[in-house]
């Protein structure tokens, strides 16, 4: 006679090491989005500089978008720049091609740099877009910034 204690302990063996069951990727992709908190954060920046246009915060609404920028664009570089590993490359069969990868960072990367000449507050550009036109120009900035942290992908630190 067995006791239930002992069924139950045969059970869950029995269950915890049926691991043919789990999927493949079960921990998903091995890359990560390291911009998401500074192209929300620039969102949000550019988007109070709605607000903050012609008065004293301007200076600090250009040097947060200008900067918080000038980061995503470092990740951007490094998405372009990095290779999947072959783990990925066997996890993951992917008909896409490296070029077709790619196009996102590099395409964020050069409206990046726009992004951070426009903001300088240090050697500003003398623009003659008032009213309409910028306040237009911020929000499709903070559309930017908030597009590029999410869509960019780099990989994962090797632990």
């Amino acid at each position: 006679m067995v006791s239930p204690a002992a069924e139950a302990a045969v059970e869950v063996v029995a269950v915890s090491n049926s691991s043919s069951r789990r999927p493949a990727n079960r921990y998903g992709s091995d890359r990560i989005r390291p911009g998401l908190l500074p192209g929300l954060l620039g969102a949000a920046a550019a988007i109070a500089g709605l607000w903050a246009n012609g008065t004293e915060w301007m200076i600090t609404v250009l040097f947060a978008v200008s900067i918080l920028a000038a980061v995503l664009l470092v990740f951007c570089v490094q998405a372009v720049r990095s290779r999947p590993s072959s783990a990925t490359a066997r996890r993951f069969p992917s008909p896409s091609t490296s070029s077709d990868r790619k196009l996102v960072p590099v395409l964020c990367g050069v409206l990046l740099v726009i992004v951070v000449i426009v903001y300088n507050p240090i050697a500003p550009l003398v623009l003659t877009a008032t009213g309409t036109a910028w306040q237009v120009g911020q929000v499709a900035t903070g559309a930017l910034l908030f597009a590029t942290g999410v869509l960019v992908t780099t990989p994962a630190p090797e632990r």
